[in-house]
């Protein structure tokens, strides 16, 4: 499977080019930090990852999800990969993301871990604040599959055993112990740097008053376009469109920041994560 997955690099870079609404730095186009992740997710996650590219527009931004992502599914400790894979699946289908669900499913199927795995533990815990996110942003950005939606059975079902090959590959420890919470409280941080301190106080704000409603938001969300965005990133992500997107002036590094700094926010209000980690505020 190693093999198949080395002869179909090229493709997965190729993949993408299906990220909506922003533009992602092309493997072939990509140079400094950027060009440094690309190569780090294709040799520690098998694949460069749509999810974790479409932050290139915001090079600080790509760092620092890439480290959360490493640091919470990849990297072992006390759980099996297995087990955090079934949780980033299960996280996933109730975040009705299905984009995600048969990426980690293909990879616990891969690994013989079981479905129904009881998130009780920091490390499970941080897997699950990491695709509270992760949903999110592939919500807005990525189409349902990662796989063409004309794809055969028979193709999709190969496709799926070797996507999910990527996860019996060896991951070195990361240099530096990191909770989950602040791996995330990293994001949020770094989305703010890109916002600027008067629009992160802003988005800080109207993500949180709408997180602390109940659901239905009808006529309560914000009127700016940018904070619209990053709310409803935060709370209905489905309904992001081109539209909303559009009003947004500032190109692609702002939309991806104003939907990362939504995304995070979200995240930490709905996962009790542990450990002494500041929170995504």
């Amino acid at each position: 499977m190693t093999t198949l997955l080395t002869v179909a690099r090229l493709p997965l870079r190729r993949a993408i080019r299906d990220v909506r609404y922003v533009d992602p730095v092309l493997y072939g186009r990509s140079r400094g930090v950027v060009r440094r992740v690309y190569r780090e997710v294709e040799r520690d996650f098998g694949m460069l990852a749509p999810p974790v590219a479409l932050h290139s527009p915001a090079p600080g931004l790509l760092v620092a999800v890439w480290e959360l992502l490493r640091a919470t599914l990849l990297v072992g400790g006390e759980t099996t990969r297995a087990q955090r894979e079934a949780v980033a699946a299960a996280v996933s289908r109730a975040n009705q993301c299905p984009y995600c669900v048969e990426v980690h499913d293909a990879s616990r199927e891969q690994l013989g871990g079981p479905a129904d795995v009881p998130v009780e533990n920091d490390e499970l815990l941080a897997v699950r604040g990491t695709f509270e996110y992760l949903n999110r942003m592939v919500t807005v950005f990525l189409p349902e599959s990662p796989l063409p939606p004309a794809a055969p059975e028979p193709v999709r079902r190969t496709a799926l055993r070797m996507l999910g090959s990527a996860a019996d590959r060896p991951v070195e420890p990361c240099p530096v112990g990191r909770s989950g919470t602040e791996l995330l409280a990293d994001v949020a941080d770094v989305a703010d740097v890109v916002l600027g301190a008067r629009l992160a106080a802003a988005v800080r704000g109207a993500v949180y008053a709408a997180l602390a409603r109940p659901p239905g938001l009808g006529d309560e969300l914000p009127a700016d376009p940018a904070l619209h965005l990053a709310v409803l990133v935060a709370v209905a992500p489905w309904r992001v469109t081109p539209e909303v997107v559009g009003r947004v002036a500032g190109g692609d590094e702002l939309v991806v920041a104003l939907a990362a700094a939504g995304a995070a926010r979200a995240a930490a209000a709905v996962t009790p994560l542990g450990g002494s980690g500041r929170a995504a505020g």
